[in-house]
């Protein structure tokens, strides 16, 4: 509770810090930079499963991931030097013209957290259900992390030269998340590997340009920006552990993973709605 309490606090500071310093040219590398950070998260426990919990145990694993938060908090005050330039002008139909835009944007993020989230909270326990061994699931986690960090960063960069298409990649890439999905429910160690590439570097993807897209539609309201996709993706993200948990008890692992699946296309559904309600607004 403690640490979601801090965690709470970063995204609308980044979304902040980014409206008022990055030129909008780079909006969506500046994004995806901070979500490519966040997406390195997978990379941490499945080094710590593959290398540590074994001949180390899981209390010291487990110490070992809460140390490296700290060794981080220096870095933090390294974003306050220099001086935000002027905020862009916020346009005064901006509300109502987002406001349904951004319910359903926003119930995409959480929708599509769910299954991504479960792959990712689940990786090892689906791996080995797959057939691989405790030590590759965690280095295969600690992969997915890597091409995650990696789609993130290009995503970003590809996507400032066509802004505007921001939400379609966006729900193309939710999509991909659910293919990775049925993947893994198809089972076998090769339709594990190819889903959960997908599922976790195609399906966390988006989150880096799905935020970009939300501070193009609230000019100068970096922080409600950041605070608006943060309850998608947080909220979602409680859902999904013990959702998962219980159904994959009551319905089993392969059922459970293409209702997931199921639920990352309904959260593509909801992205694209709410574009083609932000595109009818705009007249």
């Amino acid at each position: 509770m403690v640490g979601g309490a801090g965690n709470a606090l970063v995204q609308p500071a980044a979304g902040r810090y980014i409206g008022a310093r990055v030129p909008r040219g780079r909006l969506s590398l500046a994004t995806g930079m901070v979500s490519a950070a966040l997406g390195a998260a997978p990379l941490v426990p499945g080094l710590l499963a593959g290398f540590a919990a074994g001949p180390l145990g899981w209390r010291t694993a487990l110490l070992l991931g809460a140390v490296l938060p700290a060794v981080a908090i220096p870095a933090a005050f390294l974003a306050g030097t220099g001086r935000a330039g002027p905020a862009p002008k916020r346009a005064a139909d901006g509300p109502a013209r987002a406001g349904r835009t951004l319910v359903l944007w926003t119930l995409a993020a959480g929708l599509a957290t769910v299954g991504s989230n479960a792959a990712a909270s689940f990786f090892v326990q689906l791996g080995t259900h797959s057939g691989l061994s405790t030590g590759l699931a965690g280095l295969m986690q600690s992969l997915a992390g890597v091409v995650a960090v990696a789609v993130r960063l290009a995503a970003g960069g590809l996507a400032d030269r066509a802004p505007r298409r921001n939400p379609v990649l966006v729900t193309a890439m939710m999509l991909s998340g659910a293919a990775g999905l049925a993947l893994v429910a198809a089972g076998g160690p090769a339709a594990f590997v190819a889903g959960a590439l997908l599922a976790v570097a195609g399906g966390w993807g988006w989150t880096g340009l799905l935020l970009a897209a939300v501070m193009r539609l609230l000019p100068g309201q970096g922080e409600r920006a950041g605070a608006t996709v943060q309850i998608g993706l947080f909220g979602g993200a409680a859902v999904a552990p013990l959702a998962f948990g219980a159904a994959s008890s009551a319905l089993g692992v392969p059922v459970t993973v293409l209702v997931a699946a199921l639920i990352v296309l309904a959260g593509a559904a909801s992205m694209r709605a709410g574009t083609a309600a932000l595109r009818r607004a705009a007249g």
